[in-house]
């Protein structure tokens, strides 16, 4: 996601609020103490700030910070201006 720094800067944030620590590039959601409510309450969140609707099996499929940031980032490249 680094073609929108502040993009993933927000969603680092949601992340690290939530999971209750630093995340790094490689940090897995699961493995650092995230699980299914977790998930859903992130992307909530998510939609509330990206203004995009996830589905949760997407943080399965992509469950480190570098992967779902980049998911995400082409989800929202994908979408059309306004």
């Amino acid at each position: 996601m680094n073609a929108f720094p502040e993009q993933e800067e927000s969603l680092r944030a949601l992340w690290e609020r939530l999971l209750g620590s630093p995340v790094v590039e490689k940090s897995n959601f699961f493995l650092c103490g995230g699980d299914s409510l977790a998930g859903a309450l992130l992307l909530e969140q998510i939609h509330a700030h990206f203004s995009v609707r996830l589905n949760l099996i997407v943080l399965y499929r992509y469950p480190t910070f570098g992967q779902f940031a980049a998911y995400l980032a082409a989800e929202l490249n994908q979408r059309p201006a306004n």
